[in-house]
């Protein structure tokens, strides 16, 4: 790209001309360190006279390192001295001069095929490019790789192509400083790889140059943009590269998924061509939008390149939106679109193709579901959408036959709702095993702080936390080769109970088991009893780096956006046992931008009907009459769909009315047993949320989930009431003094005779729901 093509040029080699002795004297003291090879007459001034045999004394008395040195002269009888001394010779009134000094730059300083020699000088391999290398050398006898490190051939042929900091790191090193030669060849790869890995740090390439290594890469596919996952992508890219993070946890890789984005502009191919938008224009169920666009057809060039990127990349994928508004600094879109996971593992190559085109195409139709028209509706009414799509390296190791991280989940810079001594700035992480989806899904999973990592908020007895953490997590089905993606994004995935794991050996990391005896928790899974998610392994014992990796990277990613922000991650452990640590997505917490100073009085407290120092958002709302709500006495945690139904019937029948919703549970869960599991298009005109807990149905607020991110980045108002405290509390009598509009079986639409006013203060995260003294 660009970039590159401008470091090329400001990297290439550069021709210092010294007239005198002295000249070269100096020259050479102060560009020792980067040389590549010297090139000299014989005779020229030394001081204030001719010297005969000036280069020579150069040679002698300045020189102190083995570089490559040519002699050109006139005179024929100094080819033996030079011959002596083991330096090249070139009589510069023959005839083939010029090849002369042409071979030599090939041959000695680098600018051609590095060549790998025996001893002997008898030639054993050759490569022109710099990627190449890593795999020849792995074939080239250790002999071979002896005899260029005793020359230091290594450095200097990567100083003639621009990688000069790779090269300076290498040409101190010495043979000797190696137990063995095979310690010296797996440095050398080890240290080429790094260097090339820090140098793909936050390029995007175009897919047409690249070289289908696809590890660590970021290419693009297509014109248009990147959307905003990709853009998210990019900017984590450069900061990973500009603050060295990415290398400075021992034994840990801080990095990106391989990506390929296609870009927006052949969204809109597709659409054209297959005469797509002419069906969105109608009134279209999702069911057929997912039928209509899997039958239609990608560009033939996109299917090409596809394929093509498929001939190079057999590990399991995930198909990811990177619509134009997804991850936006006013208005993020997280969790609207779909995304899709691929085992990529069918032997029929065409089939993988066929199942990689129709997770592409199912996330275009993602782009005019209901839902995502009814939340842009909601945000940005008129707004056009386009869709780019991410096609990453799906992040985690091979279980037998599912594939999944050892940890995954979502971390926010600022903490919503801090229980001392955790504060908000402090941020909070929500962390499941196996694939993240849980956790944005709203499901049951482990919250902490990682500036306190041993403290889990809110949970101190082992049946506390074995209520409130996980108890299933999902895995890529490796078993499944053949399948139809309409049928919906879990299509491949297995949902799997936490004992499941334990043949797996990541339960070591995340488990703890419980001790019926003792009625305690202990750390590990080796013991016997039930095993409950608390990931003591990483959080206490530091089996893997996580808390100081997830704290640095929000810590400079707040820094970078200038905002709160969140960040989507996921770990897992390389082939050779070490942790890698990947971000998958950025973006900013647009809840926080506190635009009016509230005060919450006591007049206020006294005519409260609900209030809570758990809250989110800023700001106030007044003239509020209507109420949705689902009450203690209704509510019924397996009927949790049947609720959301509901839910979804009073909204539309509210068309434009704004109102107050509360209810148990989190709002907006895939766990129908957390919480109610509705969806945007169900709440679309509520202006307040409230989740309230009920003996014997506590759960921990939405943080991490896209439904709560989407909500609270509208500026709707979210309050959480746990139950049994002084300080927050709901007056369920006075809702009973309401006129009930209508009631079904489950949640009843309620009418005050008196409009309520909603504060909350963003800075101490105070709310309450009032009535207006008078």
């Amino acid at each position: 790209n660009e970039q590159e093509k401008w470091f090329r040029k400001k990297s290439r080699p550069k021709i210092l001309l010294a007239e005198t002795f002295d000249e070269a004297r100096e020259l050479y003291e102060k560009y020792k360190k980067n040389l590549l090879g010297i090139i000299t007459d014989v005779t020229y001034p030394r001081g204030d006279r001719i010297e005969e045999d000036a280069g020579f004394q150069f040679i002698d008395e300045v020189v102190d390192e083995d570089i490559p040195i040519l002699i050109q002269s006139r005179q024929s009888h100094h080819r033996q001295r030079a011959d002596q001394l083991g330096l090249s010779f070139r009589q510069k009134s023959s005839e083939t001069v010029t090849q002369g000094i042409r071979s030599f730059l090939k041959q000695h300083l680098g600018f051609g095929d590095f060549v790998f020699l025996r001893p002997d000088g008898s030639e054993v391999a050759r490569v022109s490019e710099i990627n190449e290398f890593v795999d020849v050398i792995q074939r080239v006898p250790l002999e071979s790789i002896r005899y260029h490190g005793h020359k230091n051939d290594f450095s200097r042929w990567l100083l003639a192509r621009g990688e000069t900091t790779l090269a300076l790191e290498l040409k101190p090193k010495r043979v000797s400083d190696f137990k063995d030669d095979t310690e010296m060849k797996e440095y050398l790869v080890a240290a080429i790889r790094k260097s090339q890995r820090e140098k793909r740090l936050g390029i995007v390439t175009d897919f047409s140059q690249e070289t289908f290594e696809f590890e660590e890469t970021f290419n693009r596919l297509g014109g248009g943009s990147l959307g905003g996952k990709g853009r998210g992508l990019a900017f984590v890219g450069q900061l990973l590269h500009h603050s060295n993070v990415a290398w400075s946890f021992q034994d840990c890789r801080v990095r990106l998924p391989s990506t390929l984005v296609i870009g927006t502009d052949i969204f809109d191919m597709f659409m054209t061509e297959n005469g797509l938008y002419n069906l969105i224009a109608g009134n279209v169920s999702d069911a057929e939008l997912s039928t209509r666009f899997s039958e239609a057809k990608l560009p033939e060039g996109i299917r090409e390149s596809l394929r093509l990127f498929l001939r190079n990349v057999h590990q399991p994928l995930a198909v990811r939106s990177s619509s134009l508004l997804e991850d936006s600094q006013s208005q993020p879109f997280a969790g609207v679109y779909a995304t899709y996971m691929l085992p990529n593992n069918c032997d029929d190559e065409s089939l993988r193709l066929e199942q990689l085109c129709q997770a592409v195409k199912l996330v275009y139709a993602s782009t005019f579901s209901e839902k995502a028209k009814a939340y842009t509706q909601s945000v940005l009414p008129g707004a056009e959408e386009k869709m780019a799509v991410l096609v990453q390296k799906l992040v985690g190791r091979q279980y037998g036959t599912r594939f999944y991280p050892i940890f995954s989940g979502v971390g926010q810079s600022a903490n919503f709702y801090p229980v001392s001594p955790l504060k908000r700035e402090d941020g909070i992480v929500c962390v499941a095993l196996g694939l993240g989806r849980i956790v944005v899904e709203g499901g049951k999973v482990l919250s902490f702080s990682p500036a306190y990592p041993a403290i889990l908020p809110g949970l101190t007895t082992p049946e506390e936390i074995a209520d409130s953490t996980q108890s299933y997590f999902y895995a890529l089905d490796l078993k499944k080769t053949r399948f139809d993606l309409k049928e919906g994004e879990e299509t491949t995935l297995e949902l799997l109970q936490i004992q499941d794991a334990e043949g797996d050996g990541t339960l070591d990391y995340v488990a703890s088991t419980y001790d019926i005896n003792d009625n305690r928790l202990r750390d590990g899974a080796t013991s016997r009893g039930p095993k409950i998610v608390t990931f003591a392994g990483i959080r206490k014992l530091g089996m893997l780096p996580f808390t100081d990796v997830v704290r640095e990277l929000l810590a400079i990613g707040e820094k970078g956006m200038g905002r709160p922000v969140e960040i989507e991650y996921a770990g897992t452990l390389a082939p050779d046992g070490s942790p890698e640590f990947y971000v998958l997505q950025i973006r900013p917490l647009v809840t926080l931008r506190e635009r009016q100073q509230v005060v919450i009085d006591k007049a206020d407290l006294e005519n409260a009907l609900i209030s809570t120092t758990d809250a989110l958002g800023n700001g106030m709302l007044d003239g509020i009459e209507d109420i949705v709500m689902v009450s203690p006495e209704t509510f019924e945690p397996t009927k949790t769909i049947e609720i959301a139904a509901e839910v979804g019937e009073l909204n539309r029948s509210l068309d434009g009315t704004p109102y107050i919703l509360v209810g148990p549970g989190r709002w907006g869960t895939k766990d129908r047993f957390a919480g109610i599991p509705v969806q945007w298009h169900e709440i679309s005109w509520a202006r307040t949320i409230v989740e309230t807990a009920l003996e014997g149905f506590r759960v921990s607020p939405s943080q991490g989930t896209h439904f709560f991110h989407n909500i609270t980045s509208l500026g709707i108002m979210y309050l959480a009431v746990p139950h049994g405290s002084e300080q927050h509390f709901i007056r369920w009598a006075e809702f009973d003094k309401a006129r009930v509009v209508t009631a079904r079986k489950y949640v009843k639409h309620l009418r005050l005779p008196y409009p309520l006013a909603v504060k909350v203060d963003g800075h101490s995260g105070n709310a309450v729901v009032f009535r207006h003294s008078s």
